[in-house]
């Protein structure tokens, strides 16, 4: 039989345990997996069913999460960082790139902010690169 090394979760110590080469184990693993999925599908049909259901109290909601949100001192710092290269665009003092610093390609380019300290300093991507660059691990 193949070397499998599983984890799986020991409620009786709360930690997870590596279980190598135990085909009882591994039958067991992957029916806790199976339905864990099942439940994470189940639970997504639920909300999507709900949101459409109650559209004006998701709205609610959503809008509610927003400001508390951008109330923040981080959002804050990013809107600032955000608001002052904007202004410096407009006014000509920074010129944007046509290039990505990057991969070199054309296209609609952003200005991705390092540090929100530093709100004149950008690193000019386009679109994808700056995707990867918050998500690096989904797919572009």
């Amino acid at each position: 039989m193949p070397r499998v090394n599983i984890y799986i979760r020991n409620e009786d110590y709360d930690k997870w345990l590596e279980i190598k080469d135990k085909p009882e184990f591994i039958s067991t693993a992957i029916n806790k997996l199976d339905l864990a999925l099942q439940k994470l599908e189940k639970r997504r049909q639920q909300t999507k069913i709900w949101n459409e259901n109650n559209k004006e109290r998701k709205a609610e909601l959503t809008l509610r999460n927003i400001r508390k949100y951008r109330k923040t001192d981080e959002m804050k710092r990013k809107d600032r960082a955000r608001g002052l290269l904007g202004v410096a665009v407009r006014r000509g003092k920074i010129v944007k790139p046509v290039i990505c610093d990057t991969c070199g390609g054309g296209g609609r380019i952003e200005g991705h902010h390092e540090d929100y300290d530093r709100p004149l300093e950008p690193t000019w991507l386009c679109r994808k690169c700056h995707e990867i660059v918050h998500h690096p691990t989904s797919v572009v």
